[in-house]
């Protein structure tokens, strides 16, 4: 009689975590799947046709939106060119080791892993109005896309993701900095 009744508890707990996780589920809203891997942050694409000074300003272009736009290798050079003039921020997603071994002159290093460390830093430093672009090792890479799935929920708005990232910014013959740089 005692083990039907433990089973039977058991059973009831079961069902009430299964009913209570299915109902925070549906209360959230959330796109995280109930098994198998997140489905992946849907990037805007941006043609490349039209390549001139305006293609690439950021106010022209990358309006505030909740998805992040996917930007070239083309417009990441266009935008790292005119970064100071026009406020844009690079945002290297790697590890520290991997940001001091070699990342995009002026780029920020914001470890995804590790970015409750950075979070001070990260207000301070970032202005919400202006383009952020992030990138990591390759389209292969996840990092990028993670941080800018974060990024959008601490609310800010104007996020492109370098896809191709470091590893065609330095095959393409682009400039390219060693070591830790202080950040303004």
């Amino acid at each position: 009689m005692r083990r039907v009744s433990i089973f039977r508890e058991i059973v009831f707990v079961s069902l009430l975590s299964i009913l209570i996780g299915f109902g925070g589920k549906a209360v959230r809203q959330n796109t995280i799947p109930f098994w198998g891997r997140p489905i992946p942050v849907k990037l805007i694409n941006l043609p490349d046709a039209n390549a001139g000074p305006k293609a690439t300003h950021p106010d022209s272009v990358f309006t505030p939106t909740d998805a992040p736009y996917h930007i070239s290798l083309a417009r990441a050079a266009g935008l790292y060119l005119q970064r100071e003039k026009l406020g844009v921020y690079f945002v290297d997603a790697r590890s520290p080791d991997l940001y001091e071994e070699g990342h995009i002159p002026g780029a920020m290093n914001l470890p995804c892993e590790h970015l409750d460390e950075h979070f001070d830093v990260l207000v301070q430093l970032l202005d919400k109005e202006k383009l952020i672009v992030i990138y990591c090792d390759n389209h292969e890479c996840q990092l990028s896309l993670d941080l800018a799935e974060i990024l959008l929920e601490m609310e800010f708005h104007r996020i492109a993701v370098f896809e191709e990232g470091w590893d065609s910014w330095v095959e393409s013959g682009y400039p390219v900095a060693i070591g830790i740089e202080e950040q303004d």
